[in-house]
């Protein structure tokens, strides 16, 4: 188990007479593979890749190579993307002219939107669901459905939509032509110029954050305000120059970031903004190396440099933008590239300004356990067009705790900097983790396991055996920020034996080994001599347990105990059965499976009549939908068969009130209902009895 990891440092050491600097650099067509000089969306992964999109198609840039994919050599649907975004699996999602394309690495999915929406900017929800801004207002996709909200239909202030964000608690904030929306799945609030708030928006509401207090940030034609829930600040004091009365088209949805000294960066159509918390500095192409003062998205990286997005190629900003004295080698412009604290074996690779290159020694300091100093005059030292020399050193195993450092010997400006970057202190990968069990849920496998309170878990990944080869084959793969369980919708408990596995994907993308396997039980029945009733049953392969229990009924709905026969027994014989009878096999599970939000006790073979006849689907309405807990506080888990997906339910008050609507997406969801007040409701739905739900 990964127990500790070392906090990433940067520290750096130079003489008094060495002054920290900026570096101005812009790729485009002329220098680099990027595809245009137009560059409309930049996000970046977990892995520092950057993913740029442009005009012309999407760019992928590891700091040393780009790739390009447009509709003719991928699976885009159109060459113009308007916007990125990349979820907890790392699968990046991009907006583009006609709709939503996804790309996990190898595979593209595209999702044509409704009328060919364009796509100005996409967040994703808690449940995976999409939300995407549009000119035709906000549309709402699960994977399969769109849905519109627009001035018609809904409150929303707007149907020109630039950008919308989603806070913890599952609140849309929506930028708009018109100001700001606000949805909470039920209800809209609007802020706009001269509203009852206080917000005090000018009419053009074009980019939307929210930072790490909750604070959301919102940036319009003439200014940039914060809103804390309560109180409305503005940081720019109106000193925009649009004063107002911006061309939209000018101003995009990406051009608000926060870097990581907590200052404000923004873009505009007259250049780049920087706000420290004090002051206002502008940047334009007249006073600093901007390629132009067009600015159309802004991302910042883990070494807080600013990839600017313009109309005349990417600039990348090193340092706090300023110019001064001893254009030499500096801090912030050694740029540390395929790095992951968190991830062995991996490449250091650091880009340098060349600016009087030749009068540094550059080697890397390697320490043993015992922090001596070992110096690496192997490592690479390259060169590139970009006027960047590209230091690198291979990382093997386990490294020291002491970590790994640069260091360059400066007789130039007479001082030495060193860069430390320690590294992760790694005992043992991630173990593998057990099922918890594998259960029959309404006709189908329902596998739980327990969710690790783990931060170097990602993703979970659940293995079946064929039925033809005996291998185990991926069918499912899962974020830990889901319920941790999963429900075979293809499996065929009435027929199949069936065999599960499981695995997990770290933070890094390294796979645990497979799982012991869990076997599920396979229950079938004849009638014998005199009415008898003879069933058998296979061994359940998972954990270990005492007996199996026997349970009857009559009607396939309420069922009884009727005996328990012994753990290495798999035959029983009902000698008194009722005319109709059907039967079911439970093992109870000594300490219980907890998936985060419901508990499971007992394991359940297929249900099945005495002449032998399969339950299957039964449409049990009180196994139609279920809450849990209830009461609730903040929010509650909506259980539902298989039958339920894709209905609609409502969550309605005592005077039937619809409080909440939403579409039952998945057999396990949570809702939020933290904007209740306390009191007594119902869920209800066309298909089912109104289910009661307590608000504490």
């Amino acid at each position: 188990m990964i127990k500790t990891y070392l906090k990433l440092i940067v520290a750096i050491f130079f003489s008094s007479n060495v002054v920290a600097q900026s570096a101005w650099i812009t790729y485009n067509t002329s220098n680099s593979g990027i595809l245009s000089n137009s560059i409309s969306s930049i996000k970046i992964d977990t892995q520092g890749n950057k993913w740029i999109g442009t005009n012309k198609g999407l760019c992928k840039f590891d700091g040393t190579n780009w790739k390009t994919y447009t509709t003719s050599n991928s699976g885009l649907t159109n060459n113009t993307i308007l916007s990125i975004t990349i979820d907890d699996k790392g699968n990046v999602w991009m907006g583009t002219a006609i709709g939503l394309c996804k790309f996990d690495g190898t595979n593209w999915t595209s999702y044509k939107s409704p009328n060919s929406i364009a796509c100005n900017s996409i967040a994703i929800d808690l449940d995976g669901t999409k939300w995407v801004a549009s000119t035709s207002g906000v549309w709402k996709f699960d994977g399969v459905k769109w849905l519109q909200y627009n001035s018609t239909n809904s409150g929303i202030i707007d149907n020109l939509v630039y950008s919308i964000v989603i806070d913890s608690k599952g609140v849309k904030w929506i930028a708009t032509a018109s100001g700001v929306s606000k949805f909470d799945g039920t209800n809209w609030i609007n802020y706009y110029k001269g509203d009852k708030f206080g917000s005090y928006l000018w009419q053009g509401c074009t980019s939307i954050i929210i930072d790490k207090k909750g604070n959301k940030l919102i940036l319009n034609y003439a200014d940039l305000k914060n809103y804390n829930d309560t109180n409305w600040v503005s940081l720019s004091s109106g000193t925009l120059s649009n004063n107002g009365s911006g061309n939209p088209d000018d101003i995009k949805a990406n051009t608000l970031v926060i870097d990581n000294q907590n200052h404000k960066w923004y873009g505009t159509a007259e250049g780049v903004y920087q706000f420290d918390n004090i002051n206002l500095k502008k940047y334009t192409k007249t006073n600093s190396g901007l390629a132009s003062n067009k600015i159309y998205s802004i991302a910042v990286d883990i070494q807080d440099r600013k990839w600017i997005g313009t109309d005349s190629g990417l600039v990348i900003l090193s340092g706090s933008g300023d110019s001064k004295l001893c254009n030499t080698y500096y801090e912030n412009n050694c740029i540390l590239l395929n790095y992951n604290k968190n991830c062995g074996n991996s490449t250091l690779s650091l880009s340098i300004n060349k600016d009087v290159l030749t009068s540094y020694k550059h080697y890397w300091i390697l320490r043993d356990s015992l922090n001596n100093e070992i110096r690496d005059t192997n490592s690479t030292l390259t060169f590139n067009n970009n006027q960047l020399f590209k230091l690198t050193h291979k990382i093997t195993g386990v490294v020291s705790p002491y970590g790994q450092a640069l260091q360059l010997e400066d007789n130039y400006c007479h001082g030495t900097i060193g860069i430390n970057l320690p590294l992760q202190i790694k005992d043992t990968a991630l173990n593998t983790i057990p099922i918890c069990m594998v259960t029959n849920q309404n006709g189908y496998n329902l596998i739980v396991w327990d969710n690790l309170d783990n931060k170097y878990v990602s993703t979970y990944r659940i293995y079946k055996q064929n039925q033809t080869t005996s291998k185990y084959d991926l069918v499912h793969e899962q974020s830990k920020h889901l319920v941790s369980e999963w429900l075979d919708t293809l499996s065929k408990p009435n027929s199949n034996i069936d065999r599960y596995k499981i695995s997990i994907i770290d933070s890094c993308g390294n796979e645990t080994s497979l799982s012991s396997n869990h076997t599920t039980m396979l229950l079938s029945s004849n009638v014998g001599l005199n009415g008898t009733v003879n069933l058998s049953w296979n061994k359940y392969e998972g954990f270990d347990y005492q007996n199996f229990e026997i349970w009857r009924s009559t009607d396939g709905v309420n069922f009884n105990l009727i005996s328990t026969v012994a753990n290495n027994s798999y035959a029983y014989i009902d000698n008194t059965p009722p005319t109709t009878a059907w039967y079911q096999v439970r093992i109870t599970k000594s300490d219980a499976c907890n998936p985060s939000k419901r508990i499971f006790t007992s394991v359940n073979s297929n249900i099945i009549s005495k002449e032998g006849k399969s339950l299957g689907l039964k449409a049990i309405e009180s196994e139609l939908l279920n809450i849990y807990p209830n009461p609730a506080k903040g929010s509650f888990v909506l259980n539902s068969s298989v039958l339920m997906l894709g209905k609609s339910f409502d969550v309605v008050d005592v005077l039937g009130r619809v409080m909440y609507s939403s579409i039952i997406n998945s057999t396990s969801q949570l809702i939020n209902i933290e904007n209740l007040e306390i009191g007594t409701y119902f869920i209800t739905s066309k298909d089912i009895s109104a289910l009661k739900l307590i608000k504490e």
